[in-house]
């Protein structure tokens, strides 16, 4: 059975890479303030990418020991995952063009990771 947290985050890292590689290779048509927004955006996705990982494995080997501190990891693994697509996904799509109205979707992204964060933060304490 796949499991999809993981695949997710297999996902996120792959591309966090590509695009680092796209920020360093590919955008010196850009100006300087998009490529940095660029590299921000793939750093979060790369770090975001692995604290995802790290939640879901914390979170299966806790399961039978504390199921409350499991759902909390579950439920980071998920926030970082779905936060850092808002995130740098925003980003990236500004940096290719989209509309300026796209750039409120990025602050909703933030505010997941940090809610990831929290609830990490929460599952330690139920630990």
């Amino acid at each position: 059975m796949v499991s999809i947290p993981l695949a997710y985050s297999g996902v996120l890292g792959l591309t966090g890479v590509i695009a680092g590689a796209v920020g360093s290779h590919g955008l010196k048509a850009k100006t300087v303030e998009e490529r940095n927004a660029f590299a921000v955006g793939s750093q979060y996705q790369l770090m975001h990418s692995i604290a995802a990982l790290g939640a879901i494995a914390l979170s299966q080997t806790v399961r039978s020991l504390n199921p409350t501190a499991a759902k909390r990891l579950h439920i980071a693994a998920w926030m970082f995952l779905v936060g850092t697509t808002l995130f740098s996904g925003t980003v990236y799509a500004r940096v290719f063009g989209a509309p300026t109205s796209i750039r409120q979707v990025a602050p909703a992204g933030g505010y997941l990771m940090m809610g990831g964060w929290a609830c990490l933060i929460a599952a330690a304490v139920a630990l």
